[in-house]
């Protein structure tokens, strides 16, 4: 394929308060996932229109109803019983795959995941013989 160059930032961190967002800028638009971004509440879509203007559409994905009987470990992990409602309508109906995430792409997003990383990580001896908190 033909490359047609880019450029990534990327943060991770275990180490310090992030603000958990995600955004995706691309040469016609951009996608930002509000905080937290594993569990976005919105996402704006903006699509450029011309040199100078461009049209955002905001679409929301109401968080679930707690009833504070569990202790979540992340902010807005309620949310992730929309995957558990969905491979339960796939099992019920016989699936094998949740035709809003199939295999095909869990293996795409590993794909992408093992391009960034062999990209993105340099090993040097000092890296790989780090301990955590020596940076």
């Amino acid at each position: 394929p033909k490359r047609r160059g880019g450029v990534a930032s990327l943060l991770w961190t275990g180490q310090c308060d992030t603000p958990e967002v995600c955004a995706v800028l691309g040469t016609a638009g951009s996608l930002r996932f509000a905080a937290t971004h594993h569990t976005p509440r919105t996402l704006e879509v903006t699509t450029r229109t011309s040199r100078t203007a461009s049209r955002t559409e905001v679409l929301d994905f109401p968080e679930p109803g707690d009833d504070g009987a569990h202790r979540w470990n992340y902010p807005g992990s309620i949310s992730l019983q929309y995957e558990a409602a969905s491979v339960a309508r796939a099992v019920r109906a016989g699936a094998v795959e949740a035709p809003e995430w199939t295999h095909a792409d869990s293996l795409a997003a590993h794909r992408i995941v093992e391009r960034v990383r062999d990209q993105c990580y340099a090993p040097t001896a000092d890296v790989d013989a780090a301990k955590p908190g020596d940076f």
